[in-house]
């Protein structure tokens, strides 16, 4: 009887791992053997007739296989004269279903997998084994994948190392998360003062990165149900593309595409197509998505290439932080198929890759909300330019018309004329400038009340009663809009009273009004004798659109068909 145990010893020996509970774990998969069921039918009951092969590696992978059934045989063995417990870990979060089976009584053990795991479980599928003192078991590991790739890695931990272990993944995990959640939220709460695309890009971006990374480390099997996690399970492209997506998005607001027509147009049309053939490759059921995905990097770079050529601002470091962001993903990828395993060299690549990213992107919108303060400021500094020089020329125009009418005032008296309407206009036309370069206290401004002032002036100026003026507004505006539309319409009847009409008679209608949603209709016409070129038109005309587009950045349109139509809109 000794003999026989203790060939039987020998045997598993060949096959099996040996196990002390002095070791903080044993590596299994090198010492297991591995079954294909490419038809399926394999049961527990029959498994142990088929023709099983060494793997002699720590890894196994076999790619995308949702067509066949692997199973693995391993054997557990305990030379010590103690009872040892260990933990055999399925080191592979992402395999949909895992089924542990005791070889000599043929029961099933534990279920688990991404598809069938209870809330209560470890990310990756565990099983508790006891062994005797000089005792060998043999296990059976049924393992299958419907979406991702099938890698299978095994581990036989000691209990308090394990405990450990996962302590330590937990600390890591929650530091991890706690970091990201703090990013994401510090530019949601950006986003929702600024208003700017590119921060709510970066926040969908990341969400998407996360529930990315929480599939691939199996944390979601542990917050969704099983249903749900069959219903995520079917959109894993989709999940893999939006991220790319909304990054591909927030790069292209970054680098202020728009502004490059020729590459905006590119980029929208490679968004486009990746966006359909996405949806085309799932019906079809094409199951290799990912590369779409990756073409959109490998397209995103290139620009990024070009704009840093051109001196771009943001493109080096968008360069620098995709190109971070694109290893990462192929690492993961390359591991997902079992190619190479970076998780051997470092363990926690992907949580410092996408840690970087995370403050990488984050940097750039900081730079940007640096950018936009200066800009801001610059804006300020020349407006206060501008309305020093504005209160300059104001000075120095209104002493200039002192100067004509002292100057007058002499001729008068030298030649023994009467020049008092001459001198009357000069002096309304002081009156009319002075009136439209003031400033108001009041926060809104009465405009029937502020045109007819302007209008009066220009009559008595002019003195041409044939010209009929029809004033029709009940409207009031903030004095800065209120400012420039008296500028326009001083230019405007000023270029109809001196061109419109040669001297006959007409009328000049004006109308403001308030249209929805603050949106507001500004119209000048006359009946008279037209211009002859719009475009070119005079420097009144010039002022006008300058007026209209800088300063209430507005739309104008002037028609010449029959006399002369000036027609402002703008939003308030």
């Amino acid at each position: 009887m000794r003999i026989i145990v203790g060939v039987l010893l020998f045997v598993s020996v060949l096959f099996g791992t040996e196990v002390d509970s002095g070791v903080a774990y044993n590596e299994i998969l090198s010492d297991s053997l591995y079954y294909i069921d490419y038809n399926r039918s394999a049961t527990i009951d029959n498994i142990g007739s088929k023709n099983f092969k060494p793997v002699n590696s720590k890894v196994i992978g076999f790619g995308y296989s949702p067509d066949f059934v692997v199973w693995i045989k391993f054997v557990l063995t305990n030379k010590s004269s103690k009872k040892i417990t260990k933990i055999v870990e399925y080191a592979s979060p992402l395999t949909s279903y895992v089924d542990f089976y005791d070889a000599k009584s043929k029961k099933l053990l534990k279920s688990s997998g991404m598809l069938n795991k209870n809330s209560n479980e470890s990310i990756n599928p565990i099983l508790k084994v006891t062994l005797k003192p000089h005792e060998s078991k043999t296990f059976y590991i049924k393992i299958f994948s419907e979406v991702t790739a099938l890698i299978a890695k095994l581990y036989a931990w000691n209990i308090t190392e394990y405990n450990k272990k996962l302590k330590d993944n937990q600390n890591i995990l929650a530091a991890f998360f706690g970091a990201m959640g703090i990013i994401i939220l510090y530019n949601s709460v950006i986003f929702l003062m600024v208003r700017k695309k590119m921060y709510l890009y970066y926040v969908l971006a990341f969400i998407g990165i996360l529930t990315y990374y929480m599939l691939y480390k199996g944390i979601l099997p542990l917050i969704f149900s099983k249903e749900v996690m069959r219903i995520l399970n079917n959109i894993i492209p989709f999940i893999v593309l939006l991220p790319v997506v909304f990054l591909s998005l927030f790069a292209k607001e970054v680098l202020e595409l728009v502004k490059v027509p020729k590459m905006n147009k590119i980029f929208n049309i490679f968004l486009y197509i990746a966006v359909i053939s996405t949806f085309v490759f799932y019906f079809m059921h094409i199951h290799s998505l990912r590369s779409v995905s990756y073409v959109i990097f490998f397209f995103l770079l290139f620009v990024f290439t070009i704009l840093l050529l051109k001196k771009n601002i943001y493109a080096k470091f968008l360069l620098i932080s995709w190109g971070v962001f694109f290893t990462t993903a192929l690492l993961m990828y390359l591991e997902s198929i079992s190619f190479f395993h970076i998780s051997k060299y470092f363990p926690y690549y992907s949580e410092v890759a996408l840690l970087f990213e995370a403050v990488s992107f984050s940097l750039i919108l900081a730079y940007n909300i640096k950018n936009m303060e200066l800009a801001k400021i610059r804006a300020e500094n020349e407006a206060k330019y501008k309305e020093l020089l504005v209160s300059e020329l104001d000075h120095r125009v209104s002493g200039t018309l002192q100067s004509f009418v002292s100057a007058i005032e002499k001729e008068e008296k030298k030649r023994d004329l009467n020049l008092k309407e001459l001198k009357e206009q000069i002096f309304t036309i002081a009156d009319i400038y002075r009136y439209l370069n003031k400033t108001t206290s009041f926060p809104n401004v009465d405009m029937h009340e502020y045109f007819s002032f302007i209008l009066d002036g220009l009559q008595k100026v002019y003195n041409r009663p044939k010209i009929k003026i029809i004033l029709n507004t009940n409207v009031v505006l903030k004095p800065k809009s209120a400012k420039t539309c008296a500028k326009i319409l001083y230019e405007a009847v000023n270029n109809s009273y001196k061109y419109a009409f040669d001297g006959k008679g007409g009328e000049i209608s004006i109308l403001l009004k308030k249209e929805k949603q603050n949106v507001y209709i500004f119209t000048i016409k006359d009946n008279g004798k037209g211009i002859k070129n719009v475009r070119e038109g005079s420097l009144g005309l010039s002022l006008i659109r300058a007026f209209a587009e800088k300063e209430l950045k507005g739309e104008i349109k002037i028609d010449s068909k029959n006399g002369t139509k000036i027609l402002v809109k703008w939003g308030q």
